[in-house]
């Protein structure tokens, strides 16, 4: 199957991650990436990159032109509550492709193609979610199909979603409008049609429409606990321990979101000028070998003190002072 990541990005500049995502973004050759953006192309991508040239206010002239409502954006947060209307605004992107995905750009990517393979071996899925309690944001597949690719306009709210610019309702996952705790509710076991929130997200639209083939697993790993190692090689996201006598891996899974730890003060991103072909992931950041011996954990202990916490800080700022 030939599928396509629609990936719009808006910013200054590259993401410190970029690299990274790009060398796990080559190995996944029967999967295409299209990054849609305002910055210049680098000058070596992967033949599975497309780099299509646009602005802002592109998305909002094509969400415009589908869907009738100009949804003026001025900040790219707010494109994620339009991640479920990409298979509209990109339609004439994605004709030639069996599945269409949102997702973002701050992932490392393992084996995805062999993952949908998996899936797919037996079923043809209308929508493939790699979270098992919702739609994942930063990953999600859906069957190119035009009555499928309509599907986000069958929310009651769709309209106030796109709408209202400045506040991002979380509509492409599980909409917040009561509080970020409805994650924890879900994985609890709770029942996301019965907690009845305001805004009726886009996986309660999924879930109450009839004849949907869906898959839905817990497959990207979206947070490292405190002994924990995730090890990143040429095919594959292994996760282990760090204190064991060299790697055994647990669990596979088909990528790691860096959305918690990119944000910890002491999470550190690594200065590599080519990426190597096995490296490691803590909680703490990257690293060409575990970390084991108890010198290297003073040095990142004396990191934390002396380094992380006062740069993030001073980062945090700066943000605030730019917006």
């Amino acid at each position: 199957m030939r599928s396509i990541v629609l990936l719009p990005y808006f910013s200054r500049k590259l993401p410190e991650y970029f690299s990274l995502f790009l060398a796990s973004v080559e190995k996944n050759r029967d999967t295409d990436f299209l990054i849609f953006t305002n910055l210049k192309n680098p000058e070596q991508l992967p033949e599975n990159v497309i780099w299509q040239k646009g602005q802002l206010k592109d998305i909002n002239t094509r969400t415009l032109q589908q869907t009738g409502i100009d949804p003026g954006i001025t900040r790219a947060y707010k494109l994620c509550d339009l991640k479920p209307f990409y298979g509209l605004i990109f339609s004439d992107l994605i004709d030639n492709y069996d599945y269409w995905a949102y997702g973002d750009m701050d992932v490392i990517f393992g084996n995805l193609d062999q993952f949908l393979q998996k899936i797919c071996r037996e079923e043809l899925y209308d929508i493939i979610s790699f979270r098992e309690n919702w739609l994942s944001g930063c990953l999600c597949f859906f069957r190119n199909d035009p009555k499928l690719n309509q599907l986000c306009l069958q929310s009651r709210d769709w309209k106030e979603v796109l709408s209202t610019p400045e506040h991002y309702f979380g509509y492409d996952e599980v909409s917040w409008k009561n509080g970020k705790m409805i994650f924890w509710k879900l994985v609890n076991g709770q029942d996301l049609i019965e907690l009845k929130i305001d805004i009726q997200s886009f996986t309660e639209v999924v879930l109450t429409a009839p004849g949907l083939k869906m898959h839905f697993g817990d497959l990207v790993k979206e947070s490292i606990e405190e002994h924990m190692l995730l090890e990143i090689s040429a095919e594959k996201v292994l996760i282990g321990s760090q204190f064991q006598k060299g790697f055994q891996a647990a669990y596979e899974m088909a990528a790691y979101h860096l959305v918690s730890e990119k944000n910890r003060p002491y999470f550190r991103f690594p200065a590599w000028k080519k990426v190597p072909e096995r490296y490691y992931i803590s909680r703490s950041g990257f690293s060409r070998k575990p970390a084991r011996s108890t010198l290297e954990k003073l040095s990142h202990s004396a990191h934390l003190l002396f380094r992380s916490y006062p740069l993030y800080y001073f980062k945090k700022i700066r943000k605030k002072l730019n917006r």
